[in-house]
């Protein structure tokens, strides 16, 4: 991703066998909706129920995969 503000996603749930994106996120917007459930929030949210991770491990992993540094 070359530029990380205008970051989009668009894919199909992990576990359900659907044709098409059921599921959009833009970071821009810090939103994402999971049409196939009907649930959404923010990146963070999504990043949680995707990859099974607690608050902190998502924030990390957002970092780490972004190389975002607090520091600066």
């Amino acid at each position: 991703v070359e530029n990380r503000s205008n970051f989009r996603f668009n894919g199909a749930e992990i576990g359900r066998s659907e044709n098409g994106d059921s599921v959009v996120a833009n970071a821009q917007k810090n939103l994402f909706n999971d049409f196939g459930s009907g649930s959404g929030g923010n990146i963070i949210h999504l990043v949680q129920k995707r990859l099974d991770y607690n608050f902190k491990q998502a924030v990390e992993w957002l970092m780490d995969t972004f190389n975002y540094d607090l520091s600066n």
